[in-house]
């Protein structure tokens, strides 16, 4: 008798989950309730400002700015290509998002590339100088970097 109930209470279980589950996703969905929507960025994060064939395959992420004896950025160079680059001269230059075509950068520096094999990523800190402490710049997710190569082609 009891294994009867609960077999009963399993089947009943079974049979509500299949067909009232996919009822209320439908039903949240007509709604306009979306269950998992992440919202795209206004543009891109990194922008490519040089001419040069690679220039297009480097990309910066994970953007912050410190102060440790100085006001520092730190980032991550993506090297989407499938080339060896190593000792390329860069200018990498902060801008806030959703700023004004003419809108002067928050900061800008110059360094030559560390080696970056093929589609490798590396760590970078490098010294800025600007005209606001770490804590007056925006928050990360406002900084969209831009990335300029300076060797000849």
């Amino acid at each position: 008798m009891i294994a009867a109930t609960v077999v009963v209470f399993g089947i009943l279980a079974t049979l509500a989950y299949f067909f009232l589950l996919p009822s209320r996703q439908a039903a949240s969905a007509k709604n306009g309730k979306a269950t998992a929507a992440v919202e795209a960025p206004e543009g891109p994060v990194t922008t490519v400002t040089s001419k040069h064939p690679y220039a297009r395959h480097l990309d910066i992420a994970g953007i912050r700015l410190l102060e440790d004896r100085g006001l520092k950025a730190k980032f991550v160079i993506v090297n989407h290509s499938s080339a060896d680059l190593s000792s390329v001269p860069v200018v990498i230059t902060l801008k806030r998002v959703g700023g004004k075509p003419d809108e002067e950068p928050l900061t800008t520096a110059s360094m030559d590339l560390p080696s970056l094999g093929p589609y490798e990523s590396k760590e970078i800190t490098v010294p800025v100088k600007a005209k606001f402490r770490a804590y007056e710049m925006p928050d990360w997710q406002f900084i969209r970097g831009e990335v300029e190569i300076k060797a000849e082609q």
